[in-house]
């Protein structure tokens, strides 16, 4: 700074502001107000002061927002009050260099987070394919017309056009025609749908900009004001129309769409250097038998991992028997709103509100009449010894490479264990895990009931179904990485919390069904 830093009173008491000059090559002294809020959490913002803003012009300079806000540093680095001389020279020479690095209308530098740029007052979301009719509706776009939707003119172009001598941001059909002759798009089929719309008096124009090779959509949403909107002839003439687009007696936003993909979306947070965390459930077909506590809390886990995507090859199938009653609420991911429902099908109906993209079946068999031929993988979280056999020794017999893992949570929910066993000759059965050291051998009668013979139960809270949930999530990332080629156990104490213990299960030579004659 070549002057030192004034402070200066603020209207916001919360607010410390502070005024000085940078000394630039291009510019000379820059005048820059900061505002610091006292509670000393965030980067001081930065402005162009008054005395200086002669020599910008916000949004066409790169860095420099509408308000004269400079956006000098990105959220990689976080604001340390405790070294206050450090990050005094960091907000300096991060404000120097933006000052200093750019030109007006540097498309270059514009183009990188062009989305920022187009200022747009909405935001819309929606999967659809831009080759076929698109509708906007509320919040949603999307290929399907409804009662409330609006059909959307499409612009297609490859680059963006530069805003070099356009007013900026965009809010008249003008500016918006200069914009897009600078691309070589011609306007003249999209001037006459807004004349058409306008003659119809329709309440709103959707227009979206596809700009191909940097995968945006933008776009403008165009509205006649009331005052031509109350004009008692039923279809405003051209000549009246001219008047409206002259005078700008209309209103135009600017929006941005944010297309999902259900796809890209699994992957989204993932460390693409990592090849575990690149590990996905997509076009896997999942069985996921019993929709209690633990495979509840799992599915929501499973549909974040790319089960039943893509929709047409891939499936998550949940079975499950049992009506969700008010006491299995507190450890289990459905709300109270479900209580008397089926568990699979109310389950499904939750999962699919989460993500309607996704191929997400409920059934309320039960899973000895299940045809597990069909599915990659077969998730057992009913804690049911007797149907863990019986997956166990149906999978064997399927002429695919299917794999089982069952999960249960044991000694009074101090042990969460599992098992993983693959479809092949070598792999040992569930009554050989049983027969290891490492298996937990809990007394059925030491256990409670809630109200028949009926119902019994282990008592234990939700964390502990969470825990073994991220179990079965980090054993299905192993095998996808590489897949399981042996039975292998997993045992890990959650009380108090410790590491997974994992052994390979040979065969049991004293196990009738692996050893059979």
């Amino acid at each position: 700074m070549r002057k030192l830093l004034t402070n200066f009173s603020s209207c916001n008491p919360h607010i410390i502001k502070y005024s000085g000059c940078i000394n630039t090559e291009k510019y000379g002294d820059i005048h820059i107000d900061f505002e610091l809020f006292d509670t000393l959490v965030d980067f001081p913002i930065a402005k162009i002061n008054q005395k200086s803003q002669y020599l910008f012009k916000p949004l066409h300079y790169p860095h420099l927002e509408r308000n004269w806000k400079i956006c000098y540093h990105d959220n990689s680095v976080f604001f340390d009050c405790t070294k206050p001389q450090q990050y005094i020279a960091f907000i300096i020479k991060s404000v120097k260099s933006i000052l200093e690095n750019y030109e007006h209308d540097d498309m270059a530098e514009i183009k990188k987070e062009f989305r920022s740029y187009w200022c747009a007052t909405e935001i819309y979301y929606g999967n659809f394919e831009i080759t076929q009719p698109v509708f906007i509706s509320e919040t949603k776009v999307s290929n399907k017309r409804t009662q409330h939707s609006y059909e959307s003119f499409i612009i297609s172009i490859d680059d963006i056009p530069s805003i070099a001598n356009v007013q900026w941001p965009l809010d008249n059909i003008q500016a918006l025609y200069s914009w897009l002759s600078k691309a070589d798009y011609n306007y003249k089929e999209l001037n006459k749908y807004i004349y058409s719309c306008f003659r119809q008096k329709q309440p709103a124009i959707f227009i979206i900009i596809n700009i191909s090779n940097y995968e945006l959509f933008l776009g403008v949403k165009i509205s006649l004001l009331s005052s031509f909107m109350n004009i008692k002839a039923s279809k405003l003439r051209n000549k009246t129309i001219d008047i409206a687009i002259k005078n700008k007696t209309y209103s135009l936003l600017r929006f941005a769409i944010k297309k999902i993909n259900p796809i890209e979306l699994i992957s989204a947070n993932l460390d693409i250097n990592s090849t575990t965390q690149q590990s996905t459930l997509l076009h896997k077909k999942i069985a996921l038998i019993g929709a209690g506590t633990l495979g509840s809390n799992l599915s929501n886990i499973l549909i974040r991992n790319g089960a039943g995507l893509p929709n047409a090859d891939a499936v998550l199938s949940i079975i499950d028997n049992d009506i969700f009653e008010p006491e299995n609420f507190s450890r289990h991911h459905l709300g109270l709103n479900y209580v008397g429902y089926s568990k699979s099908e109310a389950l499904t109906h939750d999962l699919k509100m989460k993500n309607p993209y996704a191929n997400i079946q409920g059934t309320r068999e039960i899973a000895e009449k299940i045809d597990l031929s069909d599915f990659d993988i077969v998730i057992d979280s009913t804690g049911e010894e007797a149907l863990t056999l019986y997956l166990s020794k149906s999978v064997h017999k399927l002429k695919t490479n299917a794999l089982l893992i069952s999960v249960w949570i044991t000694d009074a929910g101090k042990i969460i264990e599992a098992f993983a066993q693959p479809n092949n000759a070598q792999s040992a059965c569930f009554n050989c895990c049983r027969k290891s050291a490492i298996y937990t051998k809990a007394e059925i009668q030491k256990l409670p009931m809630r109200d028949s013979c009926q119902s019994i139960y282990i008592p234990f809270p939700v964390t502990a179904s969470l825990q073994a949930a991220i179990l079965v999530s980090k054993i299905l990332n192993q095998h996808i990485v590489s897949p399981y080629k042996t039975t292998t156990f997993f045992k890990q104490t959650i009380e108090p919390i410790d590491k997974v213990q994992t052994e390979i299960i040979d065969k049991n030579r004293d196990c009738l069904i692996c050893w059979k004659s």
